[in-house]
């Protein structure tokens, strides 16, 4: 599982800049990659505010497009990676959704942990993705991300930005 998650953090921290595209994103969200442009507003470990570190992009594994994993990169080559276990909450309209945490991961340390928590991905005027792992009723990473709606796509086998995800 760390080297999956070392090869995707790799990969998408490397995406091209020029294939940048905005549409309405909607759950389910288009089977692939997203990337998303914007601004970091919280980076925490359990002891420590670490938005310094924090990349100027985010993450979505929409591999299997009903369990997504969320994607926080931290330093060329580094990240955290949030794993879905299930749908909690999705809204009528498709534009928020609430997901369960199965597992955390640390691509710095190299390690994953089984804590529970939750992601949120709202996607209104704008995208704002909040996600929290927690060990009982302690908070041992959170990151809250915001985007313009500006993202890069890429479904497997493609090269990013090829397919826009509304057209499936």
């Amino acid at each position: 599982m760390l080297l999956r998650v070392s090869i995707i953090v790799g990969v998408m921290s490397v995406f091209p800049a020029t294939a940048i595209a905005q549409a309405e994103l909607r759950v389910p969200l288009a089977a692939g990659m997203y990337r998303l442009e914007g601004k970091c507003l919280e980076l925490k470990d359990s002891i420590s505010d670490m938005l310094g570190q924090c990349e100027d992009h985010f993450g979505i594994d929409a591999t299997d497009p009903k369990l997504p994993n969320f994607i926080v990169f931290t330093r060329p080559g580094k990240g955290w990676m949030f794993w879905s276990m299930r749908a909690k909450k999705i809204s009528a309209d498709g534009k928020r959704a609430e997901y369960s945490l199965k597992y955390f991961t640390d691509v710095t340390l190299g390690s994953t942990y089984d804590f529970d928590g939750e992601c949120i991905l709202d996607m209104g005027d704008k995208i704002r993705i909040e996600c929290r792992a927690r060990r009982g009723r302690k908070i041992i990473r959170s990151a809250i991300f915001e985007s313009q709606g500006t993202f890069v796509f890429s479904r497997a086998g493609e090269s990013a930005g090829e397919n826009s995800p509304t057209a499936q």
